[in-house]
């Protein structure tokens, strides 16, 4: 859990960096590993101080993934009472009533942004509740949203292929947020409109996306790793010229690999080229001469060296506590669970 003090820092200064209003989002499966074995009080515990850590970090939204679910629905929907801020638009009761909010419709920098949550398929549920299929469930929740939002992001939990099928049949999507604990980190990714994305879940990595953001006009892609890469590319390739022309100096007989080199000047050209294409592109983005809308993007990993928020260390400690405690509480029932809001 030490990552989440980590984590709570990094809001707070990127957030300051930034100078700009900020949205803190989660696609799901936050509280328990997956697993077979039943979820243990101690795992209650925890996860209960997750989302009291969650809240105090003034997260907007939280999508209700399978694995969230392995403590029973009645877990999370105790800790939706206290406000926590689940969606989910596709666990629904015998009259096809959503049990979560289905939405949030959100106002930042006077953009009003809809959030969808989605749940993946996998978690256990109560009789009288299934998972409706999102194919039924999504059109609905996209007309009914309080207002014609700016952006619409989807928080899901669904596979890969099901994801994939989402966002062709729904080109109004302008951010999908996807939580599948197998792939760990997602560069963002254009697909048709949609931008989609995922960080590794359980707490070891933070993801940052920064968006430039022109309601209606198409994303343009991202080339600032590309022009990274270009650049290494041609530094190598300096560095294998200045080497061949030493070489060639010390030689006196004449014999040196012209052909080779000949090659490396064309890549060199080639390299140059594209390097001027993406910079032309970029300052016809600064000006305006081309619309899109641009983000930047990075992954933080959360590591020991990172500076702690202490209020979330304090509430951690607590936790800590709380779990220690329950180990010497009788056996014969299920020891409270706390809530951390101390």
């Amino acid at each position: 859990m030490g990552g989440l003090s980590k984590k709570a820092f990094q809001i707070s200064a990127l957030s300051a960096q930034i100078d700009a209003p900020s949205v803190i989002l989660d696609a799901g499966n936050l509280l328990f590993k997956p697993k077979a074995a039943p979820v243990t009080v101690d795992e209650k515990i925890t996860a209960a101080g997750i989302m009291d850590i969650q809240q105090l970090m003034a997260i907007d939204a939280v999508a209700v993934g399978p694995h969230d679910l392995a403590a029973g629905i009645d877990f999370l929907l105790a800790s939706r009472r206290r406000g926590f801020p689940w969606l989910s638009a596709n666990i629904v009761d015998r009259n096809r009533s959503p049990l979560f909010a289905p939405s949030l419709m959100i106002t930042r920098s006077g953009l009003d942004i809809g959030i969808i949550g989605l749940t993946g398929s996998g978690a256990s549920l109560p009789q009288g509740t299934h998972l409706a299929d999102w194919r039924e469930v999504l059109p609905r929740q996209l007309q009914r949203l309080d207002r014609s939002p700016d952006m619409v992001i989807i928080l899901s939990s669904l596979s890969a292929s099901e994801n994939v099928e989402m966002i062709k049949q729904h080109p109004e999507i302008d951010i999908l947020i996807t939580a599948d604990h197998i792939q760990g980190n997602i560069a963002p990714k254009i697909t048709g409109r949609t931008l989609m994305t995922q960080t590794q879940s359980q707490g070891k990595f933070l993801g940052q996306l920064v968006v430039d953001w022109l309601p209606g006009h198409p994303w343009a892609h991202d080339q600032s790793q590309h022009q990274i890469r270009l650049r290494q590319r041609l530094e190598n390739i300096d560095r294998r010229l200045l080497h061949l022309g030493q070489e060639q100096r010390q030689n006196r007989s004449g014999n040196s690999d012209s052909e080779y080199v000949r090659r490396l000047g064309q890549e060199r050209e080639d390299i140059m080229r594209q390097l001027g294409g993406i910079l032309a592109q970029q300052e016809k983005m600064k000006t305006g001469e081309i619309a899109a809308s641009r983000y930047t993007h990075a992954f933080i990993g959360l590591n020991s060296n990172l500076q702690s928020d202490p209020r979330v260390s304090e509430k951690i400690s607590r936790i800590k506590e709380s779990v220690a405690e329950s180990h010497l509480r009788p056996q014969a029932g299920e020891a409270p669970i706390c809530s951390g809001k101390q």
